[in-house]
């Protein structure tokens, strides 16, 4: 639907109103990190999605493509010139059913950089790409509290991977893996396995008495106070817990295995990841697993261990670059440069957009989840995606909300 302005007679009725803003201008040369940028033409488009009466918008992006004029014709647009690919694969329509931004708390603005969350409870745990990390109570979403922090020594060495367990921290990455104990102020590691030992983990998961991790030279097994054992040799991408089970494998196979069976050298179920989406890491949650790839994202069942079955094939052209991904019962939350969205089990149709600030990485546990990306800590509520939207929508109109539930 065409509408002039927001006087049209037309626009009333409208149960939703999409604005797509667009402009052109040429721009003098310019100096930018020490680097002269020539004449050029900029294009900045800004998307903008109005619900009914809320007073703001349900999403709102901006992005902007820069060319050569040279590549702009007398009377063409620099969108039809051969630089403008990246422009079109940035653009997108968001598609949300309810003002989505009521579940969206403002983002926290840090003093550095996460690179990876884990949430335990109302805890999230930042960690920084040097080892330090920093623990907030999010009980209330609005407003974070730091309540523990850990400042590694510095050195050169590198992580990009942590999770909370009871009062210990474990950080992981390049660099290898260190058990850290929580503390108001500061913490104390108490134990170090370089990349020396383990190679690049890739990923931890908890048994009852041991830290698996995934690592560069394959799934080891790490006890108190004993040397980590090999139970499955080669490049381990990525490993989770589902029950009893459980769910590990490399860039070609998913494999499904209790601990009992890796000490006995064997696994129970697997599955070959299709050609091309080269997996990156594993996140379980309940009767399913998310396969992180470079093109997509792989829906696994794993209720059955012995006969892993593949759900849904996600691919990065239709949802944008992925970032990171979780389960969330019937639902698949996908985060990137679309922001958070919302996909349905059954045919794996995006069903909601949130837009978010913090697009790097997330961790869920309850109805909230924990974002970090862009120097910043953000929380959504989850609960209108767990089945109870109306808890969200009770201030809402009956009309209305017979539209939102479509």
């Amino acid at each position: 639907v065409d509408v002039p302005g927001d006087s049209d007679p037309a626009a009333e009725d409208l149960p939703a109103v999409l604005r797509i803003q667009y402009r052109e201008e040429e721009v003098p040369a310019s100096m930018h990190g020490g680097v002269i940028r020539p004449p050029a033409v900029l294009a900045q488009t800004r998307v903008l999605l109005d619900l009914g009466d809320t007073p703001e918008p349900v999403w709102r992006r901006s992005f902007e493509l820069r060319a050569r004029a040279s590549r702009r014709g007398l009377d063409a647009s620099i969108l039809h010139s051969p630089g403008a690919r990246d422009f079109w694969q940035d653009f997108f329509v968001p598609v949300s059913s309810w003002p989505t931004a009521r579940a969206v708390a403002a983002p926290l603005q840090l003093s550095a950089t996460p690179v990876a969350v884990d949430l335990e409870g109302s805890r999230a745990a930042l960690l920084f790409a040097d080892g330090s990390f920093e623990v907030y109570d999010i009980a209330d979403p609005a407003n974070p509290v730091r309540v523990a922090f850990y400042r590694r020594p510095r050195d050169l060495a590198s992580f990009d991977g942590i999770r909370l367990r009871g009062r210990r921290a474990v950080i992981y990455g390049p660099s290898g893996l260190e058990i850290v104990a929580l503390a108001l102020e500061g913490g104390e590691r108490e134990r170090r396995l370089g990349g020396e030992v383990l190679g690049m983990v890739r990923g931890v998961a908890f048994t009852e008495n041991a830290l698996v991790a995934a690592t560069s030279r394959g799934l080891l097994r790490i006890q108190a106070d004993a040397p980590p054992r090999i139970w499955m040799e080669g490049a381990m991408r990525g490993v989770a817990r589902s029950g009893a089970h459980l769910i590990f494998g490399d860039g070609m196979r998913v494999f499904s295995a209790r601990p009992e069976d890796l000490d006995a050298g064997r696994v129970e179920g697997s599955l070959r990841i299709p050609r091309g989406l080269e997996a990156v890491e594993f996140r379980a949650g309940g009767s399913r697993l998310v396969v992180l790839g470079r093109r997509g994202v792989l829906w696994v069942d794993v209720k059955d261990p012995a006969n892993l079955r593949l759900v849904a094939r996600v691919e990065s052209r239709e949802v944008g670059q992925v970032s990171d991904a979780a389960d969330l019962g019937s639902r698949l939350l996908l985060l990137g440069n679309r922001g958070l969205q919302v996909l349905d089990a059954g045919d794996a149709r995006l069903v909601e957009s949130l837009d978010v600030q913090a697009r790097r990485r997330f961790s869920i546990w309850g109805r909230y989840a924990a974002l970090v990306g862009d120097g910043q800590l953000q929380v959504v509520d989850l609960t209108p995606f767990l089945g109870a939207w109306r808890v969200a929508e009770q201030a809402r109109s009956a009309p209305q909300r017979a539209d939102s539930s479509r």
